[in-house]
């Protein structure tokens, strides 16, 4: 582990650090490109490299607030728990594989640390896949032999130390590399997965139809029969899962439910919940209010919004003519 990596100038979440991570694979791409990652599809990565970051939904953007605003705090009770002295984690470049980088949380004398907030169970039988992914990216790149991954939770803090692999990081520079170079380089986009993120990339990639048909070469044709089969088998599976779990009610009737040899079935009844109808609401106040006012200040277009459209994939079977 040779050639010390070159320390980019760049602070961490600011524009100047996102363009540069758009020109770099870096620790967080790593799980992604190898296919560990539960969050994320090559190519989503793909889509953002090339057509730039997607907005955030609310909920993900609170997470990562959350996440950048609990980093010190789990820095500072490793250093409390360990003794070591942290150092605020710089940001990397490799010098033999300049597109290669790590943006670190903390780094102490001889090992790196990563900050990692989670109000899961994913750490409770060690570190996962994806975090093993991102911390050897991250030691290979930093030229360092070990790192401590740091995780709180609302009930624990714990420290996880993982020594570098050399063979492990050998496989994933190889699929890293051929990510750069069959895809990143030559613009030409991995096929999608099955996965949410592959779906929101493709709508990213063609928001718009052209109106155009084009008929189906033989493998198109081919897919498109083994969806409509696979369609008729989950229909045909849902329906007789449907009459199984109705017999499982009937037959539990008034009582709680049943336990058996390493189950149990329950059929209660939710809490009762209450929702306020906005609609009606509305329309209450709008009969409250006198026309004029309604009129001269227009609230209906005021409070009007326009939701995009979105494309549906719909299979269906053209039936014969006769």
């Amino acid at each position: 582990m040779t050639s010390k990596p070159r320390v980019v100038r760049v602070r961490q979440g600011t524009p100047a650090w996102h363009e540069f991570r758009r020109t770099h694979i870096g620790s967080s791409d790593a799980p992604v490109i190898v296919g560990e990652s539960p969050y994320r599809s090559a190519l989503d990565l793909y889509v953002e490299r090339t057509a730039g970051a997607a907005e955030p939904d609310a909920f993900t953007a609170r997470l990562f607030k959350i996440g950048h605003a609990m980093e010190p705090v789990i820095l500072a009770l490793y250093a409390e728990e360990t003794g070591a002295r942290v150092r605020k984690g710089r940001v990397y470049e490799d010098r033999m594989v300049p597109w290669l980088s790590a943006s670190l949380d903390g780094e102490t004398d001889g090992a790196i640390v990563e900050a990692k907030w989670s109000s899961s169970s994913r750490f409770r039988d060690g570190v996962p896949a994806d975090v093993l992914v991102q911390v050897t990216h991250q030691m290979a790149v930093a030229r360092v032999a070990a790192c401590d991954v740091a995780v709180l939770t609302p009930r624990d803090f714990t420290i996880h130390r993982v020594p570098f692999d050399a063979g492990f990081w050998g496989g994933i520079l190889a699929l890293e590399t051929r990510f750069m170079e069959d895809h990143l380089i030559p613009g030409i986009p991995p096929d999608p997965d099955g996965s949410a993120s592959s779906r929101a990339a493709i709508a990213r990639l063609y928001p718009e139809d052209s109106g155009e048909m084009v008929p189906a070469d033989p493998e198109t044709a081919s897919i498109v029969e083994r969806v409509l089969a696979r369609k008729a088998e989950l229909e045909a599976l849902t329906s007789e899962l449907d009459s199984m779990e109705n017999a499982l009610r009937f037959l539990i009737g008034e009582r709680t439910g049943i336990e058996g040899p390493g189950f149990r079935v329950t059929y209660k009844r939710a809490k009762d919940s209450q929702r306020i109808g906005w609609e009606e609401y509305a329309g209450s106040l709008e009969r409250m209010i006198d026309r004029a006012i309604l009129d001269e200040y227009d609230l209906k277009s005021l409070y009007t919004y326009t939701k995009p459209g979105t494309r549906r994939l719909l299979v269906s079977r053209m039936e014969e003519q006769g």
